[in-house]
């Protein structure tokens, strides 16, 4: 239920028990992400990736400049009950 709350419409395609949290794999709009409950149904967070092209410029540019010999592999907008990031 808890879920549907957080995602309304979104189905979960996989459900997975991992460190002591249920996690639902799920699709959102092609982007790929994981929903983690505690084991009373307590939401945690809400992991999705963001594809590298839809990172703010201001992100990109800081990693070309700080980081030059590296690319970025991997991003993710994660939602907690406290904040987002």
């Amino acid at each position: 239920q808890n879920f549907e709350q957080i995602l309304p419409g979104v189905n979960a395609i996989e459900w997975e028990k991992e460190n002591g949290l249920y996690k639902a794999d799920f699709f959102k709009e092609g982007h790929e992400g994981e929903a983690w409950f505690k084991p009373d149904g307590t939401w945690v967070r809400t992991e999705t990736d963001v594809f590298i092209h839809e990172l703010p410029e201001a992100v990109t540019t800081y990693v070309k400049e700080q980081y030059p010999d590296y690319r970025i592999d991997d991003a993710e907008w994660v939602e907690t009950p406290a904040q987002n990031y």
